[in-house]
């Protein structure tokens, strides 16, 4: 419209914090260089973020990178990762306003680093289910646990020995009382699992 000047990212409040992220709109476009805007399950892994400080974190698939920003503004060091460069952009510029350090890695989950080990690794991996024409930061494979596999199978490589993981999912469930998964610990038997929150059935 004339005289209108409209961003072309959003500024989302979060936290005492700000995240950089597409208009929802962009999102229906269906393009792998979307970077989605944190929803209530992005919300969900910052309140179950433990104390921080002093310690070394690492923020996979971080989109707008706000996880990794809370947790340099708690006193951690901080690396992100994401496999989307764009997404790499947004984080970069979410911890610049921020004023935080956070180094932001463009690469594919574990790949760029190999022989370094982590405190805390915070994950909001894609976990919808879909054919592979959904877009990246969507599709989690036909089952939607695709990208879920592949971090927790590599997750004990890059944990320090008290090191935590806190991965938010989409699992299957037989009624909300189901929470054990015992196949996610047959899949990762040198990692101690648990379900600290479920979403109530008017989330899906």
């Amino acid at each position: 419209l004339p005289g209108i000047v409209v961003g072309s990212v959003q500024l989302l409040p979060i936290g005492g914090l700000v995240a950089v992220a597409d208009w929802p709109s962009e999102t229906m476009l269906g393009s792998d260089l979307v970077v989605m805007s944190p929803g209530d399950d992005s919300l969900q892994l910052l309140y179950s973020m433990p104390d921080v400080q002093g310690k070394s974190v690492l923020e996979l698939c971080c989109g707008s990178g706000i996880a990794a920003a809370c947790a340099a503004k708690a006193g951690a060091s901080v690396v992100a990762l994401d496999c989307n460069h764009r997404c790499c952009c947004l984080a970069r510029i979410t911890a610049g306003l921020n004023g935080v350090l956070v180094d932001v890695i463009h690469g594919q989950l574990y790949q760029p680093l190999r022989g370094r080990l982590f405190d805390v690794i915070l994950a909001n991996p894609p976990f919808v289910a879909s054919p592979d024409t959904l877009s990246l930061y969507a599709s989690g494979g036909a089952d939607g646990l695709a990208v879920t596999r592949d971090i927790l199978v590599g997750a004990a490589n890059l944990l320090s020995p008290s090191g935590s993981l806190l991965l938010v999912a989409e699992l299957p469930v037989d009624g909300m009382e189901d929470t054990s998964f015992p196949w996610l610990a047959d899949l990762v038997p040198e990692l101690s699992l648990s379900i600290v929150a479920v979403y109530t059935p008017e989330h899906v």
